[in-house]
């Protein structure tokens, strides 16, 4: 793949279930979990229903030329903080898909008025996320504990440094972070 993706997020439903399951049980994402045990279908299916209910949630699957790739995920954990989480589920993606992820996150994030900073842990062995944590500029926060390391970025911070940041992606990027769609294109986002 090496023209612009189509990238689209859209909201999970019912008919992303098992490929989300099959996702959260490759070893590479499951290691980069909270926790790393295989997940069964049942449990799955108990979380996966919990969050399509939870208002504190807003989860999406990432669609790249309407195939599905990865996934987004934030939760309302005190207003106004938001805690993010992502991962690419397939492998044979466009180079770049997870630059499009940070944008993705960091963009959601603006437009949504009940959110002032978005928060995130990476796993110390989690070099890609950490490359990418600081090539987007995001602060260093008090880690969780020794196995993690934690992140924020404010909302403002953002919309004033956007498009420094963007510009050190290369021109195919930049031209793919600039096509993001949500849909809908409004999404309801956590109360």
């Amino acid at each position: 793949m090496s023209t612009r993706p189509q990238t689209e997020f859209t909201l999970f439903n019912d008919n992303y279930c098992r490929t989300i399951w099959q996702w959260r049980n490759l070893p590479r994402v499951r290691e980069q979990m909270r926790s790393t045990e295989e997940i069964s279908w049942q449990n799955h299916q108990r979380w996966f229903q919990s969050a399509l209910q939870d208002p504190n949630r807003s989860d999406f699957v990432m669609l790249q030329n309407e195939r599905p790739i990865g996934a987004l995920n934030f939760t309302q954990v005190q207003e106004p903080c938001w805690e993010w989480g992502c991962y690419l589920g397939e492998t044979n993606v466009w180079p770049g898909s997870g630059l499009l992820l940070e944008v993705a996150a960091l963009d959601y994030a603006l437009l949504q008025n009940n959110c002032q900073q978005l928060y995130a842990e990476v796993k110390v062995q989690n070099k890609g996320a950490l490359a990418l944590h600081k090539l987007f500029e995001y602060q260093t926060a008090e880690p969780p504990n020794a196995d993690y390391l934690a992140f924020t970025y404010q909302r403002d911070t953002w919309q004033q440094q956007r498009e420094r940041v963007l510009a050190k992606l290369p021109k195919p990027h930049q031209e793919a972070a600039a096509a993001i769609v949500f849909t809908p294109a409004h999404p309801a986002s956590p109360s």
